[in-house]
């Protein structure tokens, strides 16, 4: 069984509390600031492919914390997860982070897998417009 229950922040952000039968393990678990929190790395090989698309300045938020490949290929490579190691690449090439995208698909096609680099970032409805810090880039003042 799974409970869980959504805190509202200010700044229209919001806390989720999820409750699970077992704890996840030790190494997929970080504290900060009294809370316990998914490590970066074990966050991005559960959530869905829908996160990227729905929530684009959080997911560039956590994949900018990711240093390099190492932690993430361990949990793509102990799992056999080809699909999210592509979905990952795929987000990580569009951040500007080719080098930690050509790790993901070099490493785990080397391991056996067949891995296929998409950009989770897109959706049905076509490229999304830059929100937030990204939006920055092109003011709308400069288009006049």
């Amino acid at each position: 069984m799974y409970l869980h229950v959504i805190k509202d922040l200010l700044f229209a952000t919001s806390l989720y509390d999820l409750t699970q039968k077992r704890m996840p393990p030790a190494a997929d678990i970080t504290e900060h600031e009294g809370l316990r929190l998914f490590a970066p790395e074990a966050a991005l090989t559960r959530v869905p492919e829908s996160f990227f698309a729905r929530c684009p300045v959080e997911a560039q938020v956590v994949l900018s914390e990711i240093r390099d490949a190492s932690n993430l290929l361990a949990r793509l490579l102990d799992g056999g997860h080809s699909a999210i190691a592509g979905r990952l690449a795929g987000a990580f090439r569009r951040v500007g982070r080719g080098d930690v995208a050509d790790e993901i698909v070099r490493t785990m096609k080397v391991a056996g897998y067949d891995v296929r680099e998409s950009d989770p970032f897109n959706t049905a409805s076509g490229p999304r417009t830059p929100t937030g810090i990204a939006s920055c880039s092109n003011p709308p003042w400069r288009s006049a």
